[in-house]
């Protein structure tokens, strides 16, 4: 009789639950273990000049919820959101649903990263000396920022929110058959940690975690993982939960018909 994979999801809460109810219904079993912490920063409020934004894009719904109380708000201009849970945070309807927008203009990327942000109308349509907000968290998101500024777009980044390390300690417990990353900053965290599920009698435990497959949402992300040492790593199409499980219940019964 086959066994459902153990899936650790490292996202932060509220993402962590909505992957993980997407993979129980396709049953899959779930380990919470959040890589980072998420807490609030004012490094926001320090950004000068505020140049008057063309375009807002926003990056996560841990920024979105914080941008949407701040004196930063600017519902009038063109937003753009990373993904599916990020746009109903700034059209004030999370979990996604028809409703009053925050904001006047919300537009998703396709693909749940930085490359699908770059690859929307909106943003390639962008002329030099236009600003762009990028409403995030510190650090993290250089590709699309560097990729901005090559074209001589101006970008005013606004910080909401800072990440730690977490000590995972549901992961280093458990047995898990595949680690869901879907941030470089979760998987610099995976590795800070230094340990992964239950090492065998004797096996280091950095060992163990690179040992474990990873699935990840985008081809850069992939390929950190596998130079930072990962043996099995498999990219995902999009971030968004619903894909994924869908994707990783997939990936689970092609591996149960290989064995």
């Amino acid at each position: 009789m086959s066994r459902s994979w153990r899936v650790a999801i490292t996202r932060t809460q509220p993402a962590a639950q909505r992957l993980a109810a997407c993979l129980q219904a396709l049953k899959l079993r779930t380990v919470l273990t959040p890589a980072l912490v998420i807490e609030s920063s004012e490094a926001w409020q320090q950004v000068r000049p505020l140049l008057e934004p063309d375009l807002v894009v926003v990056l996560s719904q841990h920024a979105a919820q914080r941008y949407l109380q701040s004196p930063c708000l600017r519902p009038d201009v063109s937003h753009v959101a990373v993904g599916p849970a990020t746009a109903a945070c700034l059209r004030g309807t999370s979990p996604p649903q028809a409703g009053e927008s925050a904001v006047a203009d919300v537009i998703t990327a396709e693909q749940a990263n930085s490359e699908g942000v770059l690859n929307m109308t909106q943003v390639a349509t962008l002329t030099a000396q236009q600003v762009v907000w990028l409403v995030s968290g510190e650090g993290g998101r250089t590709l699309l920022a560097e990729a901005l500024q090559a074209r001589q777009i101006r970008v005013v980044k606004l910080p909401f929110y800072r990440r730690q390390v977490a000590p995972m300690h549901e992961l280093r417990a458990q047995q898990v058959d595949i680690i869901e990353v879907s941030s470089q900053a979760a998987l610099d965290a995976l590795l800070a940690n230094g340990a992964g599920p239950q090492a065998s009698p004797g096996q280091p435990a950095i060992e163990a975690l690179l040992d474990t497959p990873l699935i990840v949402p985008s081809g850069r992300l992939n390929d950190l993982a596998l130079a930072a040492g990962f043996k099995t790593v498999h990219c995902a199409s999009s971030a968004v939960a619903e894909v994924l499980a869908e994707e990783m219940a997939a990936l689970m019964a092609q591996a149960q018909t290989e064995l």
